[in-house]
């Protein structure tokens, strides 16, 4: 599989659907409207060698894969109902203890996000511990696609970044002694919490939101994702960065934008939201405490980012980049 990337994969299973609802394929969460209905399905994993840190648990392992499904819905404008997993795991003493610690993790994410936990399946696994969780969700009104930027629209990015592209940074440059140091940093990568507030301004505001991701391959990645699908730029002036992620760039000589841009497993939301009507949900997001920054626009363009007049350029987590021929 050397060079075979998980975009490679998507834009080939994407061939096979059946079914295409309100949502484009290869969005994030698929609807099916049925009987009157909009229900919205999503599966999301990954193995404990790629997103399980050195200073997370098992229960923030299963926490965490939760709690991306959950922002995907929420991305969308879908409320959770229910959840299933599916864990793997190899034969070996310690697997009992992995295990029941993870569900552990899962129960309290299903506890906080107020959604069902209906069961799964587990399974033996060679060597790597794996994940799958499988949610349902509902919508009270059409789900909020990717593709629906239109020039004019205003760019809203929810939450701080850096975080997360810190810690990747540290586990892969072997830079622990010093993250540890950081406990915002700690925090966000061990127990990532989705935004359940925001639901209830993206369904009062529907009508007003063109475009809105779940922010969990790096912000470059959805920014680009979003311009891409909607055949349409995004120019930004301004970027949210989260004040330890700057002071830890300035300890190991990296630029902060990097951290913040290339990433990953933020579990935010990004969105565009008609000019018009910007200051009214800004206003909504205050008195919520949601963090949020009005970060830019939408202009004409063909699938470019600019941040200050620069080029951003495409790149995002890839669950297949460790992959090496058999």
């Amino acid at each position: 599989m050397s060079g075979f990337s998980e975009r490679d994969a998507i834009k080939f299973v994407l061939k096979f659907l059946d079914l295409e609802g309100f949502l484009p394929r290869g969005d994030d969460v698929a609807d099916l409207p049925i009987d009157g209905r909009i229900l919205g399905l999503k599966i999301d994993g990954f193995s404990a060698h790629n997103s399980k840190l050195p200073w997370n648990s098992w229960s923030d392992f299963g926490w965490k894969a939760v709690t991306a499904v959950i922002s995907d819905f929420i991305a969308k404008g879908g409320e959770a109902l229910a959840i299933v997993v599916s864990l793997g795991l190899p034969l070996v003493p310690e697997s009992e203890q992995i295990f029941k610690e993870t569900i552990e993790g899962i129960k309290e994410a299903t506890k906080t996000y107020r959604v069902a936990f209906l069961g799964g399946d587990t399974n033996s696994s060679q060597r790597d511990i794996w994940i799958d969780v499988a949610g349902l969700c509902s919508f009270e009104k059409k789900p909020i696609p990717r593709n629906g930027a239109k020039p004019g629209d205003s760019v809203i990015i929810i939450g701080e970044y850096g975080l997360t592209g810190a810690a990747f940074h540290a586990f892969y440059n072997n830079h622990i002694n010093v993250i540890t140091k950081f406990k915002k940093i700690l925090r966000a990568t061990s127990r990532p919490l989705a935004r359940l507030q925001l639901l209830e301004i993206f369904v009062k505001h529907r009508d007003y939101i063109s475009s809105s991701m779940d922010v969990s391959d790096g912000l470059a990645f959805t920014l680009k994702e979003i311009a891409e699908a909607s055949n349409v730029a995004i120019r930004l002036d301004k970027l949210p960065l989260a004040n330890e992620a700057i002071e830890y760039a300035k300890l190991v000589g990296v630029k902060p934008i990097d951290l913040a841009f290339y990433g990953g497993e933020e579990f935010e939301v990004v969105f565009t939201v008609s000019k018009d009507h910007v200051q009214e949900i800004i206003r909504e997001l205050s008195v919520k405490s949601i963090p949020y920054t009005l970060a830019g626009e939408v202009i004409e363009g063909d699938g470019e980012v600019y941040y200050r007049g620069i080029p951003v350029e495409k790149r995002g987590w890839n669950h297949f980049r460790a992959l090496k021929p058999l």
